[in-house]
């Protein structure tokens, strides 16, 4: 099961989703995942996490050796 967010009454569900696939003349090959909110029947993408500025920092620093000064 994903999780998905209904933009419109900012609920998180698990549902399994139906996967779409289209080819982006820049990116190549993508694919998402959509399901219908529970609540209203509106079709919703997959949750992601948005990382913070400095999860961010951390993450593309690893382990402190960059020149961020991190």
């Amino acid at each position: 099961m994903k999780t998905f967010l209904c933009k419109t009454c900012n609920k998180k569900f698990e549902a399994a989703g139906v996967r779409f696939d289209w080819n982006d003349p820049v990116y190549g090959p993508c694919s998402k995942y959509t399901a219908q909110c529970p609540c209203n029947g509106e079709e919703c993408e997959e949750y992601k996490h948005q990382m913070s500025h400095k999860e961010e920092a951390v993450s593309s620093c690893g382990s402190g050796h960059c020149s961020c000064g991190r």
